[in-house]
């Protein structure tokens, strides 16, 4: 069914990907988006010729649109659509109001850091997320694109992980000296840039030089498309998307930032553990 992702998506989450893509669609793919998101039920009983015309573009950008956010076709999409829309109970897309219980507001507040966390679920290339792991372990340093103050208390969390694993991480430079880190930066290290909005021009440069003088560049970035990807070999995304009114994206974008980064340290510890185990084992098996 899907067409750009290797690992299979338990749960029908089109929402998360059409979110994933939105701010970076053309004019064109951005009416087929919203339109999705405004009539998700009336979708289902449309044919792709109908659905064209409720958009004012060709079957073809239809089609272009479904392959683009990772589908084989608008078929295959409309499939997923039907499951996200029975799957869910509503709660999720219930505001925070005015009057709202301490009760009520603690229960939407986690019904959408559940939801944020879910849509990652579906956004996630863990084949991306393997080699992202592969790429750390191998580093000497990890080195830090420059990042925002939010991103910033994130990849200290992540640094301090590190430790454990016994791998060095250089923090992010401050965006005035970015230039010189990356004279620092040789063939063959690995730089990540964290940027919840992947459009960060100093991140973005950083990496892009980075890359150029021959290390690999991993991005953490909520958008499938943002402009950080186009300068990363590794792209790790979230869906943090659906922001509340009062209290804005903050709270999940953080959650969803720690989940992946939890997610990428487990892994390279799964990866250590078996290559401890091997070398172990190849030296029992020397000795006899």
């Amino acid at each position: 069914m899907f067409a750009n992702h290797d690992h299979p998506i338990q749960r029908g989450r089109v929402f998360a990907l059409i979110h994933s893509y939105l701010p970076n669609l053309s004019p064109a793919e951005t009416r087929i988006a919203e339109y999705i998101l405004r009539n998700p039920e009336r979708c289902l009983n449309l044919g792709i010729v109908e659905m064209a015309k409720e958009c004012s573009v060709s079957p073809a950008m239809v089609t272009r649109f479904t392959t683009k956010i990772g589908f084989t076709g608008f078929a295959a999409m409309k499939a997923t659509l039907r499951v996200d829309i029975l799957a869910s109970d509503g709660r999720f897309f219930e505001d925070i109001e005015i009057g709202d219980s301490a009760n009520a507001i603690m229960e939407k507040v986690l019904d959408l850091a559940i939801l944020g966390l879910q849509d990652t679920a579906a956004t996630l290339d863990t084949s991306e997320l393997v080699r992202a792991a592969k790429a750390i372990l191998n580093a000497r340093p990890l080195f830090f694109a420059p990042a925002g103050v939010s991103s910033t208390g994130v990849i200290m969390l992540y640094r301090q992980k590190l430790i454990n694993l016994g791998i060095l991480a250089v923090p992010p430079p401050d965006h005035s000296v970015a230039s010189t880190y990356v004279s620092m930066v040789k063939p063959g290290d690995v730089v990540f840039g964290i940027s919840h909005s992947g459009a960060s021009d100093v991140a973005i440069d950083f990496l892009e030089q980075c890359q150029k003088q021959g290390a690999t560049t991993i991005c953490l970035t909520n958008y499938s498309n943002a402009p950080i990807t186009r300068v990363s070999d590794i792209h790790l995304i979230t869906a943090a998307s659906r922001a509340s009114p009062i209290f804005g994206e903050a709270i999940t974008v953080r959650i969803s930032q720690i989940a992946v980064l939890d997610a990428l340290y487990a892994t390279m510890a799964m990866m250590r553990y078996q290559q401890e185990s091997e070398l172990a084992g190849n030296h029992l098996g020397g000795e006899r």
